[in-house]
């Protein structure tokens, strides 16, 4: 290995140790790693508290890899036209220098990129894999031996969503390490990078969010964020890999990258904020709750890569233009050591439990002229346990009053205050042998559309 590839393994070590780093100290922090005591359950032990984040972890960021390797192979390197066959009956001459056809076709470097991505789907396929049986036994409770010489894998995988878009994964992605080994157009490489954009959905559309109170909400704007993360950060990897392998046509990727960069910034920024919104309504549980600490830390680290691709666009991008690429080198290395580590605190962050939302108070109820009311010596008159008076003991619903609409409001002493008027001119009464209606002096004008009672 030359100098230059040591560079890059030496930068990759970099970044895989950040978010190494950060992981463990969300997932302490975070308290989802210690034992917790559940009755009925059991507990996976720490192989499965500990791994399963890390599996995660390294199909985050070989997925993303992936697709900024068939990136740089489709879109940010230009592709080389070759000459193709003349077809028959051509009036050219053979000597005028022209052809019948160009045929694009992969450059050098890019030809060399799709075998990487091959490597790096054969890498994220293995980690889907150990995410599903991890997986399995987080849920279940079983250590991982059990569940892999056991039957509860294959159950999994056929009856619950999780386990189905897992093994999805899984299959798209071996699909993509097989192809990509054979690829020299570009359409071909286009076609991989949208089989490897579809690989990307299934897990967070089938994730935690999908059960969250706004569901919707929270899943649309996961996958928004996963769709925006992935290019955002493999394309700064393998573009800083070129640069640390002295590759020709840098200033063409860099130029290219940063406009992609932009919108996947934007959309970065706008999903994740939708997505603590809706997991965090009130502020105050940014600095009161493990969930939002962990949270308030990925925004801090969110607005270090903005500053990073402001000085890019305006210091190191005039430079490569100068044929200074050194300083792109090492900026493009600490934004990358940057992203693994804002994406192990990601990983972290999807572990912990966020803050369960407030109880919802008692819905007031309108007043309603079928309801049956029953009178306590305590709160007064209260509502039965049906809508018909089915009780023996309470009448039905029978007319208080002949008073015209506007006035007809049976004051029959609600909650104990007979000044509390309800509307409608029908209430529930008593059995007896002659029900009492109420008084005029207790009827008080109201309207349904604007009463309200807090019947319990």
């Amino acid at each position: 290995m030359n100098r230059a590839g040591l560079r890059v393994c030496a930068a990759a070590a970099g970044a895989a140790a950040a978010a190494a780093a950060v992981l463990v100290a969300g997932l302490v922090l975070g308290g989802s790693v210690t034992e917790k005591v559940i009755p009925g359950l059991g507990d996976p032990g720490a192989l499965t508290r500990w791994g399963l984040p890390a599996a995660r972890t390294a199909m985050d960021l070989l997925s993303a890899l992936t697709v900024g390797a068939l990136l740089a192979a489709a879109a940010f390197l230009p592709a080389e036209r070759g000459r193709g066959p003349r077809p028959a009956g051509d009036a050219r001459s053979a000597g005028d220098g022209r052809t019948a056809r160009d045929a694009a076709r992969l450059s050098e470097d890019a030809v060399g990129y799709m075998r990487a991505a091959s490597w790096l789907a054969a890498g994220w396929a293995a980690a889907a894999a150990a995410t599903l049986v991890l997986t399995v036994a987080d849920v279940l409770g079983q250590p991982v031996q059990q569940v892999v010489t056991g039957s509860e894998l294959s159950s999994y995988v056929g009856s619950l969503p999780q386990g189905t878009a897992l093994m999805i994964v899984v299959l798209l992605a071996v699909v993509v390490a097989l192809l990509a080994r054979t690829t020299a157009t570009p359409a071909a490489a286009f076609g991989l990078l949208a089989m490897a954009a579809v690989a990307l959905l299934p897990a967070p559309l089938t994730g935690h969010s999908a059960s969250a109170a706004n569901h919707a909400v929270a899943t649309t704007g996961v996958a928004l964020h996963v769709a925006a993360v992935a290019p955002w950060v493999g394309g700064l990897a393998i573009v800083g890999a070129h640069a640390l392998l002295r590759r020709d046509r840098l200033p063409v990727m860099a130029e290219r990258f940063s406009r992609m960069a932009l919108w996947c910034f934007i959309t970065v920024g706008a999903s994740g904020m939708v997505n603590v919104i809706a997991r965090l309504p009130d502020p105050v549980e940014l600095v009161e709750t493990n969930y939002g600490r962990l949270a308030l830390g990925k925004i801090v680290l969110f607005c270090a890569l903005g500053w990073f691709g402001w000085w890019h666009r305006n210091r190191t991008l005039p430079a490569l233009a100068d044929r200074r690429p050194w300083s792109f080198t090492r900026f493009a290395s600490a934004e990358a050591a940057v992203m693994a580590a804002a994406m192990g605190l990601a990983v972290a962050l999807a572990r912990t439990a966020p803050p369960r939302p407030p109880r919802p108070t008692p819905r007031s109820r309108r007043c309603s002229a079928t309801r049956c009311r029953r009178r306590s010596p305590r709160r007064g008159w209260r509502r039965c346990g049906s809508s018909t008076c089915s009780s023996p003991s309470w009448s039905s619903c029978s007319a208080a009053s002949t008073s015209p609409p506007s006035s007809g409001c049976a004051g029959a002493g609600t909650h104990g205050r007979p000044d509390a008027a309800r509307p409608g001119s029908p209430a529930c009464w008593p059995s007896s042998p002659s029900p009492r209606p109420a008084s005029p002096s207790t009827r008080r004008s109201c309207s349904a559309s604007t009463w309200r009672s807090t019947w319990s």
